[in-house]
């Protein structure tokens, strides 16, 4: 890892080098600023606001559907599993991939 990086999940492997999630976040806000319209009404239309850990998880997600590879996501209520599974499924190509939205919630059973 580039700099005696002491975490390997700080980067990740683009073009043959290493980079890290943050230098690929400004890079994807960079590009989306020039590619949406200007002003506040760009700012209001994003569902999601990029972090770190959310392209983590959008890459994952990608990378994993890219290969179809199966994948459980788990974690906490509220830290944006279901929304960025819609959000990658939403940009992937409809002519490959189907959708069939399947929710569960603390009150579903067996029965």
């Amino acid at each position: 890892m580039p700099d005696g990086g002491k975490n390997v999940h700080e980067y990740l492997i683009e073009d043959q080098r290493w980079i890290t999630w943050k230098e690929r976040l400004q890079r994807e806000s960079n590009a989306a600023a020039l590619n949406s319209d200007s002003g506040l009404m760009a700012c209001c239309k994003m569902a999601i606001v990029p972090t770190t850990e959310s392209l983590k998880i959008s890459s994952t997600i990608e990378l994993c559907l890219a290969h179809k590879l199966p994948l459980l996501l788990v974690g906490p209520t509220g830290t944006g599993k279901s929304v960025s599974v819609q959000q990658v499924l939403r940009d992937a190509p409809k002519d490959t991939n189907t959708v069939i939205q399947i929710t569960f919630s603390a009150k579903s059973t067996t029965n």
